[in-house]
């Protein structure tokens, strides 16, 4: 089922910077490893945890028990946590906001499946350019398959 969208401003950024949590599983470090790989792929730098980057996007990912920081960060920004039944099972909840002056991705799985489509979703949104990429500045989804 889709979710509510909002994407219509696009934001460019030259790098990429993933915070996945320190309670990752061995299948969500694959997820983001794939995360990773795919940008690389369009040689668009990419860097992980707290490093710093320039004009880079930080994503946020993992499900509220792999990633701590995901539900203080999602209070921040006034972001609803996935739930049972909105959006539900292999569900996740994607949205883009500033945070700490920095165009910041929440990708917050309602499970670890849920994780894996939040990937897909930024993915899909992505545009490879040059060197960097665009990404809307505005995005809000919650989606579940079904």
């Amino acid at each position: 089922c889709a979710g509510s969208l909002d994407a219509t401003a696009q934001t460019r950024h030259n790098g990429l910077v993933i915070h996945p949590g320190t309670s990752i599983d061995e299948i969500e470090r694959r997820y983001v490893a794939l995360l990773a790989d795919r940008f690389r792929k369009w040689s668009i730098p990419v860097r992980f945890g707290d490093e710093a980057g320039a004009h880079s996007l930080h994503v946020h990912i993992g499900t509220v028990a792999s990633n701590a920081t995901l539900a203080s960060l999602a209070d921040r920004a006034d972001v609803a946590l996935p739930a049972p039944i909105d959006p539900g099972p292999e569900g996740f909840v994607l949205a883009t906001r500033r945070i700490d002056g920095q165009s910041t991705v929440l990708a917050i799985g309602s499970d670890r499946r849920g994780v894996l489509y939040a990937i897909g979703e930024i993915l899909r949104r992505m545009e490879p350019r040059g060197g960097g990429f665009d990404f809307p500045g505005d995005l809000s989804s919650r989606s579940a398959p079904g």
